[in-house]
């Protein structure tokens, strides 16, 4: 089941962004169309709740907040994208977890399960955007240097954190190696 729903209002409430998933039956899907023609999938029921924690920023309003859905993922996300490279933890209520950086047009991602015990999986791109150097992503207030083989473009950090919402397991968007 698919729809389109075309909205006046330029911002969406978080109320909404957490009530239309589960409005939707499991699997469907609405495309939500703002005036400004920028356009978010949501889809009903999420089947991992996802709870969000940046690293690098206590003060973070969505810190420690669960993520509603893809709208609200997106969202928040590319809110961020042009603060200073950092890492969040998005941990999933399945036992895992992903750590995102966030960084303008890149950023990298490590899955691993949420209580510390291996496997540690970084993402490899299959379209590098660096091929020798690092980024390096804030976690308190310590630089962490991620090498070129680990980052990602930002539409691929966005699919890999949107998949992870929706089952709570790593994407096949990239390749993944053990660290």
């Amino acid at each position: 089941m698919e729809a389109t729903l075309a909205i006046n209002n330029p911002r969406i409430f978080d109320s909404w962004t957490r009530l239309l998933p589960t409005m939707l039956p499991a699997g469907a899907t609405s495309n939500v169309v703002l005036p400004d023609k920028n356009d978010y999938f949501v889809y009903g029921h999420n089947s991992v709740k996802v709870q969000y924690k940046n690293q690098q920023d206590d003060f973070d309003p969505m810190n420690g907040q669960v993520v509603a859905g893809r709208m609200q993922l997106d969202q928040l996300l590319n809110g961020r994208r042009n603060n200073t490279p950092f890492l969040a933890r998005l941990s999933g209520d399945n036992g895992f977890e992903i750590m995102v950086g966030v960084g303008g047009d890149v950023g990298c991602v490590q899955y691993s399960r949420s209580d510390g015990k291996p496997p540690y999986l970084v993402a490899v791109s299959n379209s590098p955007h660096m091929i020798t150097g690092d980024v390096e992503f804030l976690t308190a207030d310590t630089p962490t240097p991620i090498p070129a083989r680990n980052i990602l473009n930002f539409a691929e950090v966005k699919q890999v954190a949107l998949h992870f919402l929706e089952t709570g397991e790593r994407s096949n968007a990239v390749r993944w190696e053990t660290i």
